[in-house]
């Protein structure tokens, strides 16, 4: 339930591999929470918590990723986190915020948000997928990938987010399509 040689072994064969253990972290997490393991639940969310620091002191140099992607998949990790326990700090929440933020305003852009759009054209659409990162005026800048969106409905009907961090979003709003622009 911590990060520990295997992840930076790991890591350093096959960058991807960071994710495969995060979320491996996760899991683990989450099942033992619905299994009600407090216990196991409580020494995952530690290490959880040693991960994240982990995540957070680690040079740039070492990131094998450009800045703007390894913050971006920090914050994919913090919001997933919120909705099994992990209580956020106001500034984690200000750095997820940040990604949402910038993904709004990026895939309000895109031709394809709305398929069922009278703008789009029938048949196969290319690229399917919009990007995740692009350059700006302070250089690259990246934003959450358009199927992480959806991470804020799992925090608001989560019952396990910890109610002593700091809300991620107002939950009444998102239970409430009327509320949404």
């Amino acid at each position: 339930g911590e990060p520990d040689e295997y992840d930076a072994l790991a890591f350093a064969s096959n960058r991807y591999n960071k994710r495969i253990s995060v979320y491996s972290h996760l899991a683990h997490l989450a099942n033992a929470l619905v299994n009600r393991d407090n216990e196991a639940a409580l020494l995952l969310l530690d290490g959880w918590d040693e991960r994240m620091a982990q995540e957070k002191e680690t040079p740039e140099e070492d990131t094998r990723y450009s800045p703007a992607e390894w913050w971006r998949r920090a914050a994919g990790y913090l919001a997933h986190s919120h909705a099994f326990g992990y209580p956020l700090t106001a500034d984690e929440v200000r750095l997820v915020h940040d990604f949402y933020l910038r993904a709004i305003e990026r895939y309000e852009e895109w031709p394809y948000w709305n398929p069922w759009g009278e703008d789009v054209p029938e048949g196969e659409l290319l690229p399917y997928r919009p990007r995740r990162c692009g350059d700006s005026d302070e250089g690259e800048e990246c934003w959450w990938r358009v199927e992480n969106l959806a991470q804020l409905f799992e925090n608001c009907w989560s019952p396990f987010v910890n109610p002593d961090g700091a809300p991620l979003v107002d939950c009444e709003i998102v239970r409430d399509p009327s509320e949404w622009y």
